[in-house]
């Protein structure tokens, strides 16, 4: 027969068994999260177990330390809001860099994609004017698909979408007429695009062309006495230009040319009178041909008179030096290889034809005639160093123009450096530094004199 525990051993053990309320059954939750190893549940025996403390006052459910409801939150760690606020923010990290990546991905497949099929173009809108018309005349008239457009040029007008018929009328050339299709901007006719966002000045008004379509009036859109005509006074012109100037004594100046066709050089032992002659060249310059007017373009700023005819043109020149002692005896008379193209204003009259007009008109920056072939002289010493800058793959700058007593030409290499200066003066190409004489040791040094006069 077993012997009974005392009765005060008995209550201590009754009063140490939790009931049933003290300790929740145990969850299927609960073993889940128990096998991935989060926490294991031990129960000691009834004996082991610890007396349960006295109630504690109530919490307010608003602190962190709130008692869990169950044995769920008694396992679960607890975090502090500093730790929410990280870990949201991990998320919103994380969260971004997946759309990045899916960005990446999708714009990546669409570059394929276009890269591998046709994707039709996307046609630009229609563009609204203003179109100008200009030419190389001062007066005219013009007219847009049979509507007259206010005058004197230049002509503005805002183009209708698809074709638009242009017309210009300006005696005694004949009319011009051409198509523009529009926004295309595609032009069949006698019309040729010109540049895009020009300002221009329009019956007192500026105006910033969208397009300009320009209209060249030439020699040959006139009868044959007229071309004749206008030739004649080009030609007059032209040869009533004499410059003048002296050669100093101790630089050089052309006597001539070898046997090879390079320009021969002296020394002036005295003072040299020197005149730059000028004459309709016998050869073409550039896209105009020898002995003919070619149409240039008109300065809309040009003060011209309100009533004239005037046509701007321009006709290949040739240049020649012509060195007289003090006496009068002409040393050297020669002509300068390249012809240049001068540039001059010629007025129309129904009863004289074609002059120059009475005063001459100045040209584009206050220029005359005299001014503009003035300074053809250094265009003519670069057409000069110009084999030379090819056999060493170089570029020219012209750092210093001083007109008809000559200009300094800096020869560049292909990155920029400086490789060589040289002088072109009295229609005589000279090495103004070593690196020059290096490169081309047949041209005389340039004196110190000469440099300076050129740099002054």
């Amino acid at each position: 027969m077993s012997q009974q525990p005392p009765d005060d051993i008995q209550r201590e053990r009754e009063r140490a068994a939790p009931s049933s309320e003290a300790l929740p059954p145990l969850r299927a939750g609960y073993y889940g999260r128990a096998l991935l190893g989060y926490r294991t549940l031990y129960r000691p025996p009834p004996h082991m177990r610890p007396e349960p403390q006295h109630p504690l006052a109530p919490i307010p459910t608003d602190q962190e330390d709130a008692p869990p409801d169950n044995l769920n939150d008694l396992l679960r760690p607890r975090r502090t809001n500093r730790q929410r606020i990280w870990n949201l923010f991990g998320v919103a990290i994380i969260i971004f860099m997946a759309l990045g990546i899916l960005h990446r991905l999708i714009a990546y497949q669409v570059a394929q994609s276009s890269a591998m099929t046709d994707v039709p173009a996307i046609a630009a809108p229609p563009l609204h004017g203003p179109v100008v018309i200009v030419s190389n005349a001062s007066y005219g008239s013009a007219s847009v698909n049979g509507h007259a457009l206010a005058g004197p040029p230049p002509f503005v007008f805002t183009p209708i979408q698809g074709d638009n018929a242009i017309t210009l009328t300006a005696p005694p050339f004949a009319p011009h007429a051409c198509h523009m299709a529009w926004p295309e901007q595609h032009i069949t006719g006698d019309c040729q695009a010109g540049h895009a966002g020009s300002l221009y000045a329009i019956q007192g008004k500026a105006v910033l062309a969208l397009f300009t379509l320009y209209i060249p009036l030439r020699a040959t859109d006139m009868p044959p006495d007229l071309q004749a005509s206008a030739n004649d006074a080009a030609s007059r012109a032209i040869n009533g230009v004499a410059l003048t100037t002296t050669v100093p004594p101790g630089q050089y100046y052309a006597t001539g040319y070898d046997s090879q066709g390079q320009i021969t050089a002296a020394i002036a032992s005295a003072p040299l009178v020197a005149d730059l002659l000028f004459s309709p060249a016998s050869a073409a310059a550039g896209d105009c041909v020898a002995g003919s007017l070619c149409p240039a373009g008109l300065d809309i700023n040009t003060d011209l008179p309100s009533t004239a005819r005037i046509w701007s043109v321009f006709m290949p020149v040739s240049l020649r030096w012509r060195f007289t002692s003090g006496v009068g005896s002409q040393v050297y008379s020669g002509v300068l290889a390249t012809p240049e193209p001068a540039q001059f204003f010629l007025t129309y009259s129904d009863t004289t034809g074609w002059s120059i007009p009475q005063p001459p008109i100045p040209l584009a920056f206050g220029q005359t005639l005299a001014d503009e072939l003035q300074w053809r002289v250094c265009d003519e010493g670069q057409s000069m160093l110009q084999p030379l800058a090819q056999q060493v793959n170089g570029s020219i700058a012209v750092p210093h123009d001083a007109g008809l007593a000559g200009c300094a030409l800096q020869l560049l290499a292909h990155e920029g450096g400086k490789m060589g200066l040289f002088i072109w003066r009295f229609g005589v190409l000279l090495a103004a530094d070593s690196a020059a004489h290096i490169i081309a040791p047949a041209l005389p040094l340039a004196p110190a004199s000469e440099i300076a006069a050129v740099n002054g």
